[in-house]
């Protein structure tokens, strides 16, 4: 199913996460499950994104689901919901420890993918949407690019899909030319802003001297 929305919001996605648990609780399930927003929709639910730094486009939210029992799959579909193999991300093996909590209903508890593992599932696609989102959402900010690159190299090498090293290279290597490129934009920024107090020019010991008698005369009539 696919939800007609131009933009996909924080609000939107937790309306649909509500009504989506609520129907789980009231399928009577007794065995708790987990629910894993991850690509741009858990950017959105972390970062609460201002409109002008949504994609515009029409959106299967994707989702993991642990464990995946019969009906899990057409029930969130209803609600905009594309469950995805776990194995599907890049994602470090360790991905779990970093998880972010959203909310928690009853048997139902539901998380979002930390940033460094929201990074490196976008580098490991590959393609340019993926690559601008880290961007455009400011995540970047917020990554040391060490860790970031460990993390990247676990997740290959936690792939199962063999003969596709060369890929998720050059997938790291687009993006760090593009990290770089936004290092060189942020410097120039940094140089050429001018603050507040350097618009105000500062009076040297002369003009204060002048100034300090012409106050003087002022108030003395001298």
């Amino acid at each position: 199913m696919e939800i007609m929305l131009d933009k996909i919001t924080k609000g939107n996605i937790e309306e649909l996460l509500d009504n989506a648990t609520k129907k789980i609780i009231d399928s009577k399930l007794e065995e708790d499950i987990y629910l894993v927003l991850i690509g741009f929709s858990s950017i959105i639910v972390r970062n609460d994104l201002k409109p002008d730094k949504l994609r515009e486009a029409t959106y299967d939210i994707d989702i993991m689901v642990a464990p995946r029992f019969a009906g899990i799959d057409n029930l969130l579909y209803e609600y905009g919901f594309s469950v995805v193999n776990k194995t599907v991300p890049i994602l470090s093996p360790d991905y779990v420890d970093r998880l972010e909590k959203i909310k928690e209903a009853g048997v139902v508890h539901i998380f979002s993918l930390g940033t460094y593992d929201i990074a490196t599932s976008k580098i490991g696609r590959g393609n340019q949407k993926d690559l601008d989102d880290i961007f455009s959402s400011g995540i970047v900010q917020n990554l040391d690019i060490d860790k970031l690159e460990t993390l990247y190299k676990n997740a290959m090498a936690n792939r199962l899909v063999l003969g596709l090293d060369s890929l998720y290279e050059q997938n790291w290597d687009n993006f760090i030319k593009m990290y770089k490129n936004f290092q060189n934009i942020e410097t120039r920024e940094q140089k050429t802003a001018i603050t507040p107090e350097s618009q105000t020019p500062k009076p040297d010991d002369f003009t204060r001297d002048l100034e300090n008698r012409q106050t003087h005369k002022r108030k003395f009539g001298r």
